[in-house]
């Protein structure tokens, strides 16, 4: 294999006779040459075969699986992953919560996730992130981040979030946002596995709040996720115009009814509540959040998979650094929707092109097509025979730059 110099994108780079999963939901093509110019995909040949088309770097992926880079919309850099993670958050340094982030960044990146969207930090630093890695200081995918989330006074998940209380305090915190930096907003409609006796299915922040961050969202170009387990919450996020709900746990046929109507994706995060459920206990997670974990998982498995047959449009997340819930761990979230009864095709576009449309940049990423930027995982093995080869990278592209190996 002949690379380009380390982190450089190549002004022209061949990837010979790979088994190519385009992200669209085509079906794949064997045997075909991905060209990359610069920053961009320059086109897709039948055949491995580069002659004529003077590349300056050619990579051989005969036997290997070609994707488009996977994207994460539900990660927070900042938690550990380990069995206390919010308090851990809060009890750190900010110096070390920065330093942790930035290595799972790193870590992502090489994991073949070349997006990820944070859904919440303790400050404004995953920002200072986003533009170190966009500026060539610091490897990492690309980042969608929110700062800080909004949550009620006394409500959910409040270190990784500012408390508001009405609408006037939300607009003015959205705003906040907005000024340093933020993609998007979100907000904490509901209850969640934060603190003992706190409710999934509690509605925290009501239509008129959520309406109030969508106001200022949408007014800026940007757009709204609301973290909402409970169905009442799902239908406030969905009538105060959210753009994707997070979690998504319980849900009756009429908010499923609504949600395909409206269009709005959901990011149900399954990979949170499966590893509590089926881990938590040995893994030293507190015995409250492990019995809500268990009690809950069956009706979220369930309730994904009448999401998907009633045709509800959804993306990929992980909730990356919860509890036991590593950054660079994406195929248990694919696992885990094609036992909700997705075909093992649409789980990679769920996780590329369905990704991309969800934090609105399909028009940059997400498909293997002429003109979007070249990001591009090679795998070993296929992944639609077993979707654990998604976690077996041999390469990866970031908008054309080959990543080095840790």
């Amino acid at each position: 294999m002949v690379c380009p110099q380390r982190g450089e994108p190549a002004v022209r780079v061949a990837i010979l006779g790979g088994y190519l999963i385009d992200g669209t939901g085509r079906d794949p093509v064997r045997d075909c040459t991905l060209l990359i110019e610069g920053k961009h995909i320059a086109g897709v040949l039948p055949g491995g075969d580069a002659r004529g088309h003077s590349a300056s770097a050619v990579i051989d992926a005969g036997g290997r699986t070609v994707i488009p880079g996977l994207i994460n919309c539900h990660v927070h850099l900042e938690m550990n992953a380990g069995p206390s993670p919010l308090t851990d958050l809060a009890d750190e340094p900010a110096e070390s919560s920065l330093v942790g982030a930035r290595a799972r960044a790193a870590a992502m990146l090489r994991r073949g996730i070349t997006t990820l969207r944070d859904c919440g930090a303790r400050g404004w630093q995953v920002i200072g992130l986003r533009a170190a890695i966009e500026q060539g200081l610091a490897p990492g995918p690309r980042i969608l981040a929110c700062g800080r989330a909004l949550c009620a006074r006394g409500g959910h998940a409040q270190v990784v979030s500012e408390p508001v209380s009405g609408e006037i305090e939300v607009a003015e915190a959205a705003r906040r946002q907005l000024r340093a930096g933020t993609d998007f907003i979100k907000v904490m409609a509901t209850g969640g596995f934060g603190k003992d006796g706190e409710q999934l299915d509690h509605c925290e922040l009501g239509v008129e709040e959520l309406r109030a961050a969508a106001e200022v969202a949408h007014g800026a170009g940007k757009k709204l996720a609301v973290h909402a387990y409970g169905n009442q919450g799902i239908r406030n996020a969905i009538a105060g115009g959210a753009d994707t709900v997070e979690h998504a746990t319980f849900i009756d046929d009429e908010t499923l009814a609504l949600l395909r109507r409206s269009g709005t994706f959901i990011v149900p995060t399954l990979t949170n509540t499966y590893r509590v459920a089926t881990e938590g206990a040995r893994g030293g997670v507190a015995p409250y959040i492990c019995e809500t974990a268990t009690a809950v998982w069956p009706a979220m498995l369930g309730n994904a998979r009448r999401a998907h047959r009633a045709g509800v449009r959804m993306a990929v997340g992980t909730d990356a650094g919860s509890w036991l819930n590593p950054h660079t761990d994406i195929v248990t979230e694919l696992r885990l929707r094609i036992e909700a009864g997705v075909a093992p095709l649409e789980a990679i576009a769920m996780a590329t092109l369905h990704s991309a449309e969800c934090l609105g940049i399909a028009g940059m990423v997400g498909t293997l097509e002429p003109g979007k930027l070249a990001d591009v995982v090679i795998v070993d093995g296929d992944p639609l025979e077993d979707v654990g080869a998604l976690a077996r990278v041999h390469a990866v592209f970031r908008e054309g730059a080959a990543v080095p190996p840790a």
